[in-house]
């Protein structure tokens, strides 16, 4: 099965090392606007390998999350907030 994992440095708009990967910044609608720097957060490939551990790679007939629904549907919202918060 082929890896449903975003190829490295495809669409990204920072710096990553090998084996790092940084989640898409969500573009400004207004560019006048003062905004605060978000915090670059990155994934990495131990990420990505322990979800392959801990979720199915299909939808469970319980509705159990797969890998796919995870990282499209859930992991958007973890590197927003992770990128906004500022401790």
């Amino acid at each position: 099965m082929p890896s449903l994992r975003p190829r490295h440095g495809a669409g990204m708009k920072c710096q990553s090392r090998f084996g790092q990967r940084c989640w898409p910044r969500p573009k400004s609608s207004d560019s006048n606007v003062a905004s605060v720097p978000e915090r670059q957060v990155r994934f990495t490939e131990q990420f990505f390998d322990r979800l392959d551990t801990l979720l199915p790679s299909e939808r469970g007939a319980d509705g159990t999350p797969s890998v796919t629904d995870s990282v499209l549907l859930d992991l958007p919202a973890v590197r927003d907030r992770v990128a906004a918060d500022k401790r």
